[in-house]
């Protein structure tokens, strides 16, 4: 190996620490920078020199701290050492992938027609242990709205390895209209995204900032005068939340971060729409934002 081609930067501790680099010196050892404090010294010496300088470090009684590489071959150096690490991470990230095709479950909310819809949905490949990409999603939402004309309103999303289904119903009976005269609240913090309301009263607009249980829609309309008629909602409303999470590594590079950015991904069963990662000591901090859609009715 040439010289300049890969340093290493080591920090000793031990007596006499001031002596050491003029002692390097006479001994053929080139020191490329070093800091100094009470208790002990960095120094950055060439690579090729590395068994010397070691064997003056014995043999003068001082301890070895910590060892860093840099340099033009440092990345080679750390991507040996750290083998085992890349390795995992590399079949970490296979697994994310090839898995995160598979539905492991169907929801289905807004609590009508659920064993029916769970049924037919078999038809169009949404079961579990399917892929999302194999799955038929606009005619499974075409069929389920033949199914009763009292449904007037579907949506099909995945999130995570589940897949949602929300129903509305849109009947006008009494019953459904006794179980449901009740404002829609918002389940998370976050910033509204968009507001559609087929039935009811929208209490909140595109941009505001909401808080946990803040009422969404109201459960009434406004006639003439001013009154309020009770009804019940119809309606959905998206919500897009902002999670920080700190994820504690000691070893940071492009790989690492992007492996920390997909196990967030991963962990959140609502869509993600942006991740943002800071490095800061001691780990990665990343910042997640993800779309939360409140059904009502």
């Amino acid at each position: 190996m040439k010289k300049n081609l890969l340093f290493l930067k080591v920090t000793l501790k031990g007596n006499n620490l001031k002596y050491l680099v003029g002692y390097l010196q006479n001994k053929n050892v080139g020191v490329y920078g070093f800091t100094e404090s009470k208790e002990e010294i960095k120094i950055i010496i060439d690579y090729i020199d590395r068994r010397k300088f070691f064997a003056i470090c014995k043999n003068m009684c001082y301890n070895v701290k910590s060892i860093k590489y840099s340099g033009v071959l440092s990345p080679f150096i750390l991507a040996v050492k750290n083998i085992g690490l890349i390795i995992g991470i590399c079949l970490f990230i296979c697994s994310v992938i090839y898995f995160n095709d598979y539905i492991l479950k169907v929801d289905v909310g807004g609590n009508y027609y659920e064993s029916e819809i769970i049924s037919v949905s078999k038809d169009y490949g949404v079961d579990k242990f399917l892929k999302f990409s194999k799955a038929d999603i606009v005619g499974l939402k075409q069929k389920l709205l033949s199914l009763n004309k009292d449904i007037s309103f579907i949506s099909i999303e995945k999130r995570g390895n589940v897949l949602k289904i929300n129903v509305v119903n849109g009947s006008n009976n009494e019953n459904v209209l006794n179980q449901n005269v009740s404002d829609l609240l918002s389940p998370v913090k976050g910033v509204i995204d968009s507001v559609s309301v087929l039935r009811g009263t929208s209490l909140v607009e595109v941009g505001q900032t909401v808080d946990i249980n803040t009422p969404l829609i109201g459960a009434y309309t406004i006639g003439k005068d001013d009154k309020i008629f009770p009804t019940y909602i119809v309606g959905r409303v998206v919500i897009k939340e902002e999670k920080v999470k700190f994820y504690k590594t000691l070893y940071i590079n492009d790989d690492v971060i992007k492996t920390i950015e997909m196990v967030a991904r991963f962990n959140e069963n609502d869509e993600v729409v942006d991740v943002k990662s800071i490095v800061k000591d001691g780990g990665v901090e990343v910042k997640i934002t993800v779309k939360h859609i409140i059904v009502g009715g």
